[in-house]
């Protein structure tokens, strides 16, 4: 429990005495913090799945069907000497992949929006988590997870550290498990012709 007490010098700055509940200790906090604070917790909660950065992104792995894939990233210097970022399905076989196509899904995961938080769930069965489409698991600076489930028309998830579950927008749901299931094998020049 935070507690935030008086000012803690002129009123212009907003700064103010603020200590945890079961410390001595007391801090001064700017006032934007207490201007926060009083917008609630609806709008200070992340309003996407997940906020994933490609550029961060080290790797995921999808569970979907039974089925886990690993995608790993690593750095490759062309024929000019630049430094390009490259994609690969390491489990369960070894292929390089569209860069941009894996990008795009990556992309899709942090452009999905959260419509509504059930604070209160019922049962994960009730919200067809009990067996999820699909799991995600991002590894970054800082690891996360969502697990995504289609039941009747509506799409729900669950995610790391949250308890809620999550109504999603069913459109940009849809739209990420199919950039998802469509992470294919790159095309050899001879593919291509």
């Amino acid at each position: 429990t935070l507690q935030i007490g008086g000012l803690a010098g002129d009123e212009e700055d907003g700064k103010r005495h603020a200590r945890e509940k079961s410390s001595s200790l007391v801090a001064v906090i700017p006032g934007a913090i207490v201007t926060d604070l009083e917008k609630g917790m609806g709008e200070l909660r992340a309003k996407k799945l997940l906020e994933v950065a490609t550029y961060d992104t080290e790797g995921f792995d999808v569970d979907s069907e039974g089925a886990t894939e690993t995608y790993a990233k690593s750095t490759a210097e062309d024929d000019v000497g630049l430094d390009q970022t490259r994609w690969k399905r390491t489990a369960p076989d070894e292929v390089e992949l569209e860069t941009t196509t894996v990008e795009d899904a990556l992309f899709k995961l942090s452009g999905v929006e959260i419509l509504e938080f059930l604070d209160q769930p019922s049962e994960p069965a009730a919200y067809g988590l009990d067996a999820p489409a699909l799991r995600i698991a991002v590894r970054a600076k800082t690891d996360s997870w969502a697990e995504i489930a289609r039941k009747d028309d509506d799409v729900y998830a669950r995610r790391s550290g949250d308890d809620a579950v999550l109504k999603l927008d069913p459109t940009k749901a849809n739209e990420l498990i199919e950039a998802l299931e469509g992470l294919e094998p790159q095309k050899t020049a001879e593919e291509s012709d």
